[in-house]
């Protein structure tokens, strides 16, 4: 019995590594989160996740067929893109998105 809670005591701890993901430094963070308003003829496009169930998992995002990164809990991306034609997918194939 003492083995079951083991092996589960260790996958647990296994799990919440798997979240990390590569971050910003705290100064282009607070800098993305002032809101500047983007370059004419562009938008700025934030991508937030937030979620509880699942937290371990991480998925890429995807933006015109071009990977920004992967997602983790409470991580945000900040890209400036054109006005308009843009596509955003999430997942490990990307497949179907939707225009933004």
């Amino acid at each position: 019995m003492y083995k079951k809670f083991a092996v589960l005591g260790l996958s647990v701890a296994l799990l919440q590594g798997c979240a990390s993901v590569n971050m910003e430094s705290d100064q282009a963070s607070y800098k993305a989160s002032n809101f500047s308003e983007p370059s004419p003829g562009f938008a700025n496009l934030y991508i937030y996740r937030s979620t509880s169930v699942g937290q371990g998992l991480k998925k890429d995002v995807w933006l015109n067929n071009d990977c920004v990164g992967e997602t983790a809990n409470n991580v945000f991306f900040l890209k400036e893109v054109i006005g308009e034609g843009v596509m955003v997918k999430s997942g490990v194939r990307a497949s179907g998105g939707f225009p933004v």
